[in-house]
């Protein structure tokens, strides 16, 4: 099965408000876990007397987290560091600039299909295709009711890592 993502273009910015998206991340991932911020920064190792305000800090955006931090975040958590990570997709030119990248670096395949778009990933990108397929299906899962919308954001996070 080959896997296409479809790239519907759009007159004007329909990208949903990602501002401080690994913020955000951050924050559901520790609710989903059950951790309070408190807790979370207790077991991060920071002092009692302030581990809540850190990690309300990284959550809010008001401070940003070193590698070192987010990958002991991430362990914690057991999500992907990658999930947490700074990226740059804040508007639509920053999301075309990184397919433009992946398609340097990877060889997108495209094609047109009635005005629809689609790009493809090739053979040899196995890793990525089959996290694309296991993302499909997790969004099924979701549109069928199998999973809650807090599930499939937490396993969105922890997609290269196990999940707990």
């Amino acid at each position: 099965m080959s896997v296409f993502f479809y790239v519907k273009i759009y007159g004007g910015s329909k990208l949903k408000n990602i501002k401080n998206i690994e913020g955000k991340t951050l924050k559901h991932c520790r609710k989903q876990l059950g951790l309070t911020q408190k807790e979370l920064g207790i077991l991060m190792g920071f002092p009692e007397h302030n581990a809540d305000v850190r990690i309300a800090q990284y959550e809010s955006g008001k401070r940003r987290a070193k590698m070192k931090i987010i990958r002991k975040l991430s362990e914690i958590l057991g999500i992907c560091k990658y999930s947490i990570l700074p990226v740059s997709v804040e508007n639509e030119t920053a999301v075309m600039q990184m397919l433009m990248r992946i398609d340097t670096l990877y060889g997108l395949e495209m094609k047109n299909e009635d005005g629809e778009i689609y790009m493809k990933f090739p053979n040899n990108c196995e890793t990525i295709n089959r996290y694309t397929k296991q993302l499909y299906c997790l969004k099924e899962m979701l549109e069928t009711g199998q999973i809650s919308y807090d599930k499939y954001l937490y396993i969105k996070a922890a997609f290269g890592e196990t999940v707990k």
